[in-house]
């Protein structure tokens, strides 16, 4: 069984290209969410759209949204289209399309290889690429430019390549921290000490200061590689480009950052959003990277996804999240190049789903939000279409290589309806069933969504004008009329939806705003102030200065009422000592009568009136061969349990449960045996909600069902955590192993009873004696699984069983396990010893791994071997100086022969990899 558990963090893939050994190393992201069933999506026909883009870019743009509503600024994220296909694109689709910017990958030399990877290590920063020459890079910019359109680069400055040495694409030379140029010129004094790959994603030191799977990690501390690389994006910036996506931000000090900005000279003017993928109970969180820029929220594209794959109705509260960032803080997507490979979210293979989740992100006031756009892919590491040469192809959206989704008339459509409706509130939220809601934007606009497999017809209440509408993301239009008192009949099919503009609608009658004698007005408490005042004015009158003091209404927010004689009031917050939330100096206008401003946005909801206090208790039937049940879970948006999450206690005959605090939110989660055997429900996760819930061979249903029976009582304090059986003679377990298949390469991946599993591919076996590898782990006497690989696709899981440990040693050798030591004399290389520094490889998977068990994703993941996917390999092997000889001359025959293999990793640990 493969084990999916979607953790707090997520990943980010990025690749390792090891010269040393017959294969490369993919650095990817932690926790492989496979979706089951998913069909691929066309790609969409060639537009022909009236907008005429105007040519004025804003090049100056400093923060997503300051000063600027959601809505105001769409991006489409263009991944690995060559310069020439952005350039036509600009002119022909994005600018008339009403795309304000385009993110470009990253445009610097690179190291060779097919792999769309190979574009995240750098071996200088000459603007010559696979995907062009620094001319048709700067072509690019000014086309695009002329279309309306500004270009954002991802630049990648936290580290240089995974390679000991080689020749980048425009034929720069470079050795291991040695890159001599011409742009970027780095010597061994310009890196971090730290020359292992990162362990512990809980160690901010080894987060920012070690390799991420075996990239060179620059000393960004420096003052040297801060000016290198402020140098690299003042010449970006000199080529017009308006702006940057910093890749593997979280892997620099946010104050590193901060100083490369200053260090600029036009850069530091123009728009940065971070790469910081966020995990609950990290010590690194995207909030710490504001000094300089926004940074992008993943928890909003993972929510996205776990509401679209079940309820989507409960998308009325993800405005009142306190986990997300704010909202002019917050770049937002439904997928990116990582997100879509490793199953953290959405993506086009999704189909439907994956539209109308852009469909909501477009028409929902929260974050700056880019639409996604690459190219279809069975293989994680494949690249995008190219020549022998490794040339991107000039991009063709009829051929289907490409998915084109920023060509989707939907999606088209939807990025028109954002701009229009900018600004205004969310109003009028109508929950249909669980997956059909409807919602306003104030009297600008009014969308449903049917995320399931039933046409609906239904009469909705809008703040509407009256009038003749059509349906803005149909082919034709069909008439729709709304009433005087805003009511309108729409039937949406299914999984699509309906969207109303008072751009496209005519014979339109403007309502008069009827505002209540009473208003209350919600405040969240994310500011973290310790006292929150209103000052407001109704008419020509206003409170003194700081205004009413707000009260606690629930938990996250303040509330205060405001008497209006009819008459709109204008409100703003402060903490009375100076500190004021004014909407960038516009005010807050309130019309009804329960308002609630979070993030900058407005909110037509009382957030009080939701289940904060809730309780789920969850019941899981008896696995007769479970040592123990536990539950891994998440609820909302808090983070993931530590692997293997909370004990399960007895309820009644064939069932434990667990009571969780829930807040009203939905739970995810798996469950589990001491870490080892897990149900994940096909990789699926399960999504439960509700008072009572049970779970019976992959079945959810609602209800208790120990409904007619004596229950017994959970315990009202943790039982102790119990103990896991050991064995007092020993406490390293040695591993032996044997294959006919002779793998270069060989790796162990397991896991100790009640502990954590390696990440994937785990750790290097080290040879020994005649054909035999060996591994000793810690296990404490405690009985450990294992599995192995060969750093790629190639697994001996033991039929997906993994094999079973007990003993002090043991061999394995063709499936068969037995107790022994081949070698009893033989000893170990000594893997610490510095001498062999030069002799090491790492392994980073992204791939599937044939665990049977998982942990949580992370960049200390845990995973079982199996039938389960795997998380990405963190562990640094040496081998000794004779076998890299050998492995360095297979190697070099395969990069003559233009060959790569790529090691891919699968998503299982508890902390995914960023």
């Amino acid at each position: 069984m493969r084990m999916h558990t979607p953790t707090e963090r997520t990943p980010r893939t990025r690749r390792v290209w090891r010269i040393g050994y017959p294969m490369i190393a993919t650095l990817s992201t932690a926790f492989l969410l496979i979706v089951a069933g998913a069909v691929p999506a066309s790609s969409a026909p060639q537009l022909d759209l009236p907008r005429v883009a105007s040519t004025d870019v804003d090049t100056g743009l400093v923060r997503s949204v300051d000063g600027e509503p959601s809505g105001t600024h769409v991006i489409a994220n263009l991944f690995q289209w060559n310069w020439t296909s952005v350039a036509q694109e600009c002119t022909t689709s994005i600018g008339p399309a009403g795309y304000d910017y385009v993110q470009v990958s990253p445009p610097q030399e690179h190291v060779l290889g097919d792999a769309w990877w190979t574009s995240y290590q750098p071996v200088s920063y000459r603007i010559e690429s696979k995907l062009g020459t620094r001319a048709e890079f700067e072509a690019m910019v000014d086309t695009c430019r002329d279309a309306g359109v500004g270009i954002i680069a991802d630049a990648v400055i936290n580290h240089m390549s995974g390679s000991p040495e080689g020749e980048g694409w425009a034929g720069t030379p470079y050795s291991e921290e040695n890159y001599p140029g011409p742009e970027g010129q780095y010597t061994p004094a310009n890196f971090n000490d730290c020359k292992t790959d990162i362990a512990d994603y809980n160690n901010r030191e080894q987060v920012q200061n070690c390799r991420l799977v075996g990239l060179q990690d620059l000393a960004t501390g420096t003052d040297y590689v801060r000016q290198e690389i402020a140098a690299y994006l003042d010449d970006l910036a000199d080529l017009g480009v308006a702006g940057y996506r910093i890749d593997a931000a979280k892997h620099m000090p946010a104050a590193d950052l901060e100083a490369i900005k200053a260090a600029t000279t036009t850069a530091k003017n123009l728009y940065w959003v971070h790469e910081v993928i966020g995990s609950g109970g990290e010590p690194i969180q995207p909030s710490e990277y504001l000094g300089s820029g926004d940074s992008h929220e993943f928890n909003y594209a993972r929510t996205l996804r776990s509401r679209f794959g079940g309820d989507i109705a409960d998308l009325q509260l993800l405005g009142t999240h306190l986990t997300l960032l704010p909202s002019d803080d917050a770049g937002v997507f439904v997928d990116n190049h990582d997100t879509e490979r490793n199953g953290e979210t959405l993506s086009y293979k999704d189909g439907d789903r994956y539209v109308l989740a852009n469909v909501f992100m477009l028409s929902y006031p929260y974050g700056l939000p880019t639409v996604y756009s690459g190219y279809e892919f069975s293989e994680r590491d494949a690249g995008a279409p190219q020549d022998s040469t490794g040339l991107i192809d000039d991009v063709t959206c009829a051929d289907g290589a490409w998915t084109c989704m920023h060509r989707n008339p939907v999606i088209t459509s939807m990025v028109g309806f954002a701009h229009h409706v900018a600004g205004e509130p969310v109003t009028d939220w109508a929950t249909v069933s669980e997956n059909v809601i409807g919602y306003g934007r104030d009297d600008k606009g009014f969308v449903v969504i049917n995320n399931s497999a039933d046409s609906v017809t239904h009469t909705f209440t809008t703040s509407l004008p009256a009038g003749t509408y059509c349906d803005v993301l149909a082919s034709d239009c069909t008439e729709l009329t709304v009433d005087a008192q805003g009511t309108v009949d729409i039937t949406v099919a299914p999984m699509s939806a309906v969207a109303l503009s008072t751009d496209n609608a005519s014979n339109l009658q403007p309502r008069d705003v009827v505002v209540p004698d009473t208003v209350t007005v919600y405040y969240s408490t994310a500011a973290g102030w310790d006292d929150y005042y209103l000052h407001y004015g109704v008419g020509d009158s206003w409170t003194t200065v700081p205004g009413e003091q707000m009260q606690p209404a629930c938990d996250g927010f303040v509330a205060a009422q405001i008497t209006t004689n009819g008459t709109p009031p204008v409100v703003t917050f402060n903490d009375g000592s100076g500190t004021w939330d004014s909407n960038n100096g516009a005010n807050y206008t309130v019309t009804r009568e329960h308002t609630l401003i979070r993030n900058g946005v407005t909110h037509e909801m009382d957030p009080c009136s939701f289940d904060r206090a809730g309780q789920t208790t969850v019941y899981y039937a008896v696995n007769p061969n479970w040592v123990e049940h536990r539950f891994h879970y998440s609820v909302g948006l808090r983070g993931w349990t530590q692997v293997p999450g909370d004990l399960m206690y007895p309820a009644c005959e064939g069932w434990v449960k667990k009571t969780i605090d829930t807040g009203g939110e939905d739970i995810e989660g798996v469950f589990n045996s001491e870490g080892m055997e897990w149900d994940n429900n096909q990789e699926q996760n399960y999504h439960l909600s509700g008072r009572y819930v049970h779970v019976n061979e992959g079945t959810v249903t609602s209800g208790n069902p120990c409904d007619g029976q004596d229950e017994l009582d959970e315990p009202t304090t943790p039982e102790p955590e119990p103990e896991e059986p050991a064995n007092p003679d020993y406490t390293t377990t040695r591993v032996y192993y044997r294959s006919a298949d002779q793998w270069a390469t060989t790796y162990i991946h397991f896991g100790v009873a009640g502990g954590a599993w390696t990440e994937v591919p785990g750790i290097e076996m080290a040879q020994v004696c005649d054909g035999w590898l060996r591994h000793d782990i810690d296990s404490e006497g405690r009985r450990v699984q294992v599995a192995f690989n060969d750093g790629g696709e190639n697994w001996d899981s033991n039929n997906g069983a993994n094999y079973q440990v007990t003993s002090e040693s043991v061999t394995i050798e063709d499936g068969v396990l037995a107790e022994g030591d081949p070698c009893p004399t033989v000893t170990e290389p000594d893997t610490d010893n510095p001498d062999n520094a030069d002799d090491t490889d790492s392994g980073q998977g992204s791939g599937d791994n044939p665990g049977t068990d998982s942990g949580v994703e992370g960049d200390d993941l845990q995973a079982g071997a199996g039938a389960g996917s795997g998380g990405a390999g963190d562990e640094l092997a040496d081998t000794g100086a004779d076998l890299m000889a050998v492995l360095a001359l297979s190697a070099l025959s395969i990069l003559l022969a233009g060959m790569g293999f790529m090691v891919r990793k699968g998503r299982l640990g508890r902390q995914s990899i960023r």
